[in-house]
């Protein structure tokens, strides 16, 4: 899906990123975005996690059975919310 908007580039190199952009990549206010700058274009998409960040954070990964890492990623953190809402309400 194509979305073209205007932004402005603000004294403090900030931009106001448009609330039909953050729906269609599903990113909110705080999420870490990625700029590839290229030749007479920018392209700023949603971050992809580096192998480095969640680094200890699945609990036994499995070489046999290939993945989509992302997936893996997105299950493992609802797992960890789950957990931890748990924790929050017998406390």
């Amino acid at each position: 899906m194509k979305h073209n908007s205007t932004i402005t580039l603000t004294k403090a190199s900030q931009i106001s990123f448009p609330v039909s952009a953050q729906r269609a990549l599903g990113v909110k206010p705080g999420d870490r975005m990625e700029l590839v700058v290229g030749d007479a274009e920018v392209t700023i998409r949603r971050r992809r996690y580096q192998l480095e960040e969640v680094l200890g954070s699945l609990d036994h990964p499995r070489t046999d059975d290939p993945q989509d890492f992302d997936q893996i990623i997105t299950d493992t953190q609802s797992a960890h919310f789950e957990k931890r809402a748990k924790q929050l309400r017998t406390a």
